[in-house]
């Protein structure tokens, strides 16, 4: 017998429009009403004296090395299904920003921009990415909210593991999920100049000499 209070609950769905979230080991999240998709920047990093970092555990998808890295991407394109559906809740966290329209309601743009190895340069682009420049550099574009606080809990789909970037020094509470801090750190090219930069509203970064990401990994205990 269901319970008229049974019947209330519903359960969370992704927020409407355009936009991506990184690729968790485990896959693009569960979804409903769509299919995220997928694709993956390969990124050439220093080859002398390689020393990409990353936190241990990273739950990233994919390929990463002391020199070369890939990022994987998982983006929700425009849907019929998105009509009357919920936007981003307010809070202190990024996600990637879409080629195929601005950032959603209430979210700031930026930008950071990568000074990939100049020879040898392997860089390749497959698939659905985010908004950006992917030449033998990398500039990828971002959507930040920040008019809320991390510590007040957002809802958002429980039945997978995903990814948010982190804007602020702690993650963004979700309802229903644990969370982990963690981060990779791109070894940039070697050169007497800097170039890597950034602009506008980032994830919490430190972009110099070399390029560190913050991230934020929500999982269930199952």
């Amino acid at each position: 017998m269901i319970t008229a209070s049974a019947q209330l609950i519903k359960k969370a769905k992704w927020p409407k429009g355009t936009w991506g979230l990184p690729k968790a080991a485990s896959g693009c999240p569960d979804s409903e009403g769509f299919v995220f998709g997928e694709g993956n920047r390969y990124q050439t990093t220093n080859d002398i004296l390689p020393l990409n970092k990353w936190s241990i555990p990273l739950s990233f998808y994919g390929f990463y090395s002391l020199n070369d890295m890939e990022q994987h991407f998982c983006m929700k394109k425009s849907s019929d299904a998105d009509v009357g559906e919920l936007e981003w809740p307010s809070g202190q966290y990024c996600i990637f920003k879409s080629p195929e329209a601005d950032c959603p309601n209430g979210f700031d743009n930026g930008w950071i921009f990568w000074d990939d190895n100049d020879w040898p340069n392997r860089n390749k682009v497959y698939g659905d990415v985010p908004d950006g420049v992917y030449d033998h550099n990398t500039q990828i574009n971002y959507c930040c909210r920040t008019d809320g606080f991390a510590s007040n809990e957002i809802e958002l789909p429980k039945d997978s593991s995903f990814f948010l970037l982190r804007h602020t020094h702690q993650c963004q509470a979700v309802k229903g999920m644990l969370t982990m801090m963690q981060w990779f750190e791109w070894d940039c090219n070697d050169s007497i100049f800097i170039y890597n930069k950034q602009g506008g509203v980032v994830p919490d970064s430190e972009v110099g000499r070399n390029v560190r990401v913050q991230y934020c990994y929500y999982y269930t205990l199952r």
